[in-house]
């Protein structure tokens, strides 16, 4: 059995260090984290890993239980974000 993920980050990004946290929404199928303060979002069954734009360095983001949502901080204040398609 292979335990390697399915789905990839984009190139260069491994250079900002590592994923240390993440967060995903009720069923699994999305999950979102933080690298270098910059805001990804991976679609599991999919595959896809993308980068979301954000206003600053992000910390501690969180998806709302339907994965419509992602919450997170920006410099002590709090970011709502809709995600597309959904």
């Amino acid at each position: 059995m292979n335990s390697t993920p399915s789905w990839r980050l984009p190139a260069g990004v491994w250079l900002l260090g590592g994923v240390v946290t993440y967060a995903c929404d009720r069923t699994v199928g999305r999950g979102v984290f933080s690298l270098g303060g910059r805001l990804f979002l991976a679609e599991f069954e999919g595959g896809e890993v993308r980068e979301l734009d954000a206003p600053g360095p992000v910390d501690d983001p969180r998806l709302n239980p339907s994965g419509s949502r992602i919450a997170y901080v920006i410099d002590g204040a709090l970011h709502v974000l809709a995600i597309d398609g959904v």
